[in-house]
């Protein structure tokens, strides 16, 4: 696009400006290398699992019979309204790993309680259940998002951080993208769909 092109011209030119600047202090360190790992692996999870739900609400609750899939769909969208003002309150108060380990988990939990609603319960809670549970991961994911997002611009040095960031997002991507290849192949069995998808964020 046209603003891409101005920034890469813009970029190009600051470059230019400091070419003193070596290749080597773009290199990350053994301890940020490991960090940058684990953080990999984290953002796989958490974009994995939550793109492969909020992508897949609509045909999830069609084809388990929950409920209207539209209606459930958009209050699955508004859920992201109190997880992120609970991650704007917590985030500095328990700190952004304590927060990030307890929404994740949280939401892990959430998914468990939706795969075994949508498997067993009785049919007279079964609906109520599962669009709760699905709200309750929506929400516990987005705080999630609120802390994974500030660790990962406060926890590398400042010459690094654009490109951790950067690798980390594109890690993220091809997580949210092989989401819907995988849940594609597991739309006919909401359950196992549901499990993949709070296993993934257990991460």
């Amino acid at each position: 696009s046209l603003g891409v092109a101005v920034l890469f011209c813009f970029r190009r030119n600051l470059d230019r400006g400091s070419s003193s600047r070596s290749a080597m202090e773009l290199d990350f360190p053994p301890a940020e290398k490991r960090l940058l790992a684990i953080m990999a692996c984290t953002f796989f999870g958490l974009y994995f699992g939550y793109y492969g739900l909020s992508t897949w609400i609509a045909v999830l609750v069609d084809s388990a019979g929950i409920g209207d899939a539209y209606t459930v769909a958009i209050y699955y969208a508004l859920a992201t309204l109190p997880g992120n003002v609970v991650g704007f309150l917590l985030i500095d108060r328990i700190g952004r790993r304590r927060l990030l380990a307890g929404a994740m988990g949280l939401s892990a939990c959430f998914g468990v309680l939706l795969v075994a609603t949508l498997a067993v319960a009785p049919d007279s809670i079964r609906s109520t259940l599962a669009v709760a549970a699905a709200l309750l991961v929506n929400a516990s994911t987005t705080a999630g998002f609120a802390a994974l997002d500030a660790l990962a611009a406060e926890s590398f040095c400042t010459k690094r951080k654009a490109t951790a960031v950067g690798l980390l997002c594109a890690v993220g991507r091809v997580a949210s993208i092989g989401a819907q290849v995988v849940n594609a192949s597991l739309s006919k069995s909401p359950p196992l769909l549901v499990a993949v998808t709070a296993s993934l964020m257990a991460l």
